[in-house]
């Protein structure tokens, strides 16, 4: 009995509402076998049918008594085809599940026992709109692209998950170091640089040109832009939601006298992507980019901008996801740096190579500067943020000779920036 529910509970999910549908007639291998739209069979096919046209609704195909493929149909033309894996007591989706539109593929979902591993939805003329991938072994591990109706990728998300060959391409699963150009309304919007599925590098494209090509539109439910203003009527913050009111885009958080930008977020579907922090005339200051969230940390890595805008400072790091980012020039973000960091000077010379963990120096700090017109380089170590010996170097033949040891003393170094994220 156990057997034949379940079988009967697969077919009668084709009438929604059995007491108001449309007659229907069934037929095993091509035998009538009732007109209610429930059937139970142990091998071949059930088509169900308009009794009078005689134009098929749908298609079952089962073996050993399970289910293992549905075809549902729309005044004869296919609409969506589900294979299952068979497996008694479960029957779940196994293998491609495609729906379509006009007899064209609108959209194929990749099932492994249930769990939807891959998925391509097209634009009406058949080209790529979006595809995900998701690693059944580790569920954390997801990867997306999406492309505009000319075939532009407008948003890309990296991981282990390989959608594709040119996702593994761009996103550096090769083993190369990869650039890509992300798209806005058909304006280039970002270049983004992978290495084995990391973002490592953000270039930031002129947002105005993006401005000016976006079509105006109208904003529905929770899909708009949300403002709030300081008490003197000057503007604090511009948020946007998706239409599941996530936040969703940029979300701008303005200076309480000038309404200049301080800060912003760039949000994906209710997931922090990017932060940046700005100087009073507009160029970046700092710019984060998040990669993962393990508890109350949230990691990623950091650039940071002298005001002329080259160059200071790149690294790993992360921040404690409860703090609040206060709207004013002259904070700073809380955050630990936590790998390596290289800093330069404002001419582009490199001045430090260091290696950080839970903001404090630990491992190796390359010190490097010129005296008496030679380069120099001291190698100092330190535990736990503690200073242990230094090595003095310097450049001869393209090699550094070293000069001798000694301990080091100097200071230790704070275990973060000012605390200005409380």
């Amino acid at each position: 009995m156990r057997r034949l529910d379940s079988r009967h509970l697969i077919l009668s999910v084709f009438l929604a509402n059995p007491v108001n549908a449309a007659p229907v007639e069934c037929l095993h291998n091509g035998e009538v076998i009732g007109t209610s739209g429930f059937a139970s069979v142990e091998n071949g096919l059930v088509t169900c049918q308009d009794p009078v046209t005689k134009i098929v609704m749908k298609e079952s195909q089962f073996k050993n008594w399970m289910l293992i493929q549905d075809k549902l149909f729309k005044n004869g033309s296919l609409q969506k085809e589900t294979p299952y894996d068979g497996m008694p007591g479960q029957n779940r989706y196994h293998g491609w599940r495609n729906t379509y539109s006009d007899g064209q593929v609108i959209k194929e979902e990749l099932f492994e026992h249930g769990f939807l591993t891959l998925q391509r939805l097209y634009h009406p003329d058949g080209k790529l709109k979006l595809a995900t991938a998701t690693l059944a072994s580790d569920r954390s591990q997801k990867s997306r692209v999406e492309f505009d109706r000319e075939s532009l990728l407008t948003a890309i998300n990296c991981s282990r998950a390989i959608i594709g060959p040119k996702q593994t391409k761009w996103c550096g699963l090769d083993g190369k170091e990869s650039t890509v150009t992300v798209y806005a309304n058909g304006v280039e919007s970002k270049k983004l640089t992978f290495v084995d599925g990391h973002l490592k590098i953000y270039e930031h494209v002129d947002e105005q040109k993006i401005a000016a090509s976006e079509p105006k539109r109208e904003l529905t439910g929770f899909e708009r832009i949300q403002t709030e203003n300081y008490s003197d009527g000057h503007k604090k913050s511009e948020q946007r939601f998706s239409v599941n009111g996530k936040p969703d885009g940029i979300q701008r958080y303005f200076d309480r006298n000038s309404e200049a930008v301080v800060f912003e977020d760039l949000f994906d579907d209710g997931v922090l992507k990017e932060s940046r922090i700005f100087y009073p005339n507009g160029r970046t200051k700092l710019h984060f980019v998040w990669e993962k969230t393990l508890g109350e940390k949230r990691f990623g890595n950091y650039r940071s901008f002298f005001g002329s805008g080259a160059l200071e400072s790149h690294g790993d790091c992360y921040e404690l996801t409860e703090k609040i980012w206060p709207a004013t020039f002259d904070a700073l973000p809380t955050f630990l740096k936590n790998g390596i960091t290289r800093n330069w000077d404002e001419d582009g010379e490199i001045r430090e190579k260091s290696t950080w963990k839970d903001g404090e120096r630990h491992g190796v700090t390359e010190y490097y500067f010129t005296r008496a017109g030679k380069t120099r380089m001291t190698k100092a170590t330190y535990k736990n943020g503690e200073s242990q010996t230094e090595q003095d170097f310097v450049e001869s033949e393209r090699t550094w000779k070293p000069l001798g040891d000694r301990p080091l003393k100097v200071s230790t170094a704070p275990k973060t920036l000012p605390a200005a994220r409380q």
